[in-house]
């Protein structure tokens, strides 16, 4: 009897654990009660500065997500037929990308800045780690094609960005406007990711804290996490030229995932590692070789 209560008791204690797991991951603002270190390893990976999108007076724009969710951008609409998308990471929000909308409009680029789900100005409970959010992200692309007939479209993500854009590319309804797809430290596997957030953050063990967090993300989000393992397999299934983007250093989503994702690319491909750089920082670390790199890159598929 006794053995019993101590087996039922620490089945509990997992179920608990399991579920402020899933809390502190995917639950909008669950991240408030994670570990110190985390959300120091975690800041912005560039100054919030937002006088870009401030001074182009860009316009607040609206769809409505398959699942009812009422999702926001900023759109600038600076005259050009090229469109960049920018796709934010992790807890943050399309108003951090505003250097990188900078950047684009002085290529001569149109900007989009998505708000994530359940991030920004977005409605949702519950952050979906790029699977609910490249369903997402093919809604706005929509929206461009139908508003912006003739649109070439470029995307660009960061973290969970650079894993929703990466989920995108071999998805069949993606558009023929997107021309290429750039991902800036995306992970390889959502199931990995958390592996190994679950021990170097939360110092808890991935059995079985992270199958009974994946079982609630399943109940309140709609999936199971190991189900998106399958990002490199979408990558393979690509036919849009893609660059891959690391930092060397990056302790939050290790490299060996880039050589994951870049390895199953069929498609044209470019890889940029930069030395030194941890986790989003590639373009503060080494800003003329990434955007050097981003310019020769697009160069090759968009046309003037």
């Amino acid at each position: 009897m006794t053995v019993l209560i101590i087996i039922v008791v620490l089945l509990v204690l997992a179920f608990i654990c399991g579920g402020l797991a899933f809390h502190m991951s995917i639950k909008r603002g669950g991240q408030n009660i994670l570990p110190k270190n985390f959300k120091k390893q975690n800041k912005l990976p560039f100054r919030l500065d937002t006088t870009w999108l401030d001074g182009v007076a860009a316009e607040d724009i609206y769809i409505t997500s398959t699942d009812g969710l009422r999702l926001h951008a900023y759109l600038a609409d600076l005259g050009s037929q090229k469109w960049a998308v920018i796709c934010h990471g992790y807890t943050a929000n399309a108003k951090c990308m505003s250097t990188f909308g900078e950047q684009y409009a002085a290529m001569g680029y149109n900007v989009l800045l998505v708000d994530a789900r359940a991030h920004g100005k977005s409605e949702g409970k519950y952050i979906g780690m790029g699977w609910h959010e490249c369903k997402d992200l093919l809604l706005w692309l929509e929206y461009l094609e139908q508003y912006y007939p003739g649109c070439q479209i470029i995307l660009h993500g960061i973290s969970m960005g650079g894993a929703t854009v990466m989920m995108c590319s071999g998805q069949k309804q993606l558009p023929t406007s997107v021309k290429a797809i750039i991902e800036d430290c995306g992970y390889s596997s959502i199931w990995q990711e958390f592996s190994n957030l679950f021990r170097s953050n939360y110092h808890l063990p991935t059995f079985p804290i992270l199958y009974i967090a994946s079982f609630w993300n399943r109940i309140f989000n709609g999936y199971w996490l190991r189900r998106d393992d399958s990002i490199s397999h979408l990558v393979s299934q690509s036919q849009t030229p893609m660059l891959f983007i690391h930092g060397e250093g990056d302790r939050l989503v290790p490299a060996w995932m880039l050589d994951e994702v870049y390895n199953a690319a069929k498609c044209e491909k470019v890889r940029l590692l930069i030395p030194d750089a941890d986790h989003g920082k590639a373009s503060v670390v080494a800003p003329e070789l990434y955007w050097n790199t981003i310019k020769a890159f697009l160069a090759k598929y968009v046309s003037k």
